[in-house]
C-alpha cells in the first residue's frame, strides 16, 4: 500500500491562476489514498457551511422538481423527451440529481 500526502489549492475554476505557495494545504501526515478513513483538515466551519449549502440546494431541487410534476402535467401533454413525457424526465431530473 503506497502512501501519499494530500496537496490541495483552492481557487476559482472558472479562471486559470496561480496558486502560489501560500495557497496550499497538505495533510498533516501522509495517507493512502484506498484508504476510507478521515483526513484531518484545518477548520470544521467550511465542512459545516458546505453541508448547509448542499442541504439547501437539495432542498429548491426537490421542491423544484416536485413543483414541476405538479403544475406541468398538464402543460406539456404530449410532449415527449426519450419515449418519457417532459414534465416526468425534467421533474425527475431535479428530485435525483
Amino acid at each position: 500500500m503506497q502512501l501519499s500526502f494530500f496537496i490541495s489549492a483552492p481557487g476559482f475554476a472558472m479562471s486559470l491562476e496561480n496558486h502560489g505557495p501560500g495557497n496550499r494545504v497538505a495533510s498533516s501526515s501522509a495517507i493512502s489514498l484506498i484508504d476510507t478513513s478521515n483526513v484531518g483538515g484545518q477548520s470544521k466551519t467550511l465542512y459545516r457551511i458546505h453541508g448547509a449549502f448542499m442541504i439547501a440546494a437539495w432542498i429548491c431541487y426537490a421542491g423544484s422538481g416536485m413543483l414541476v410534476a405538479r403544475f406541468y402535467k398538464k402543460t406539456w401533454v404530449g410532449k415527449q423527451s426519450c419515449g418519457k413525457d417532459i414534465w416526468f424526465s425534467v421533474s425527475t431530473y431535479l428530485i435525483v440529481f
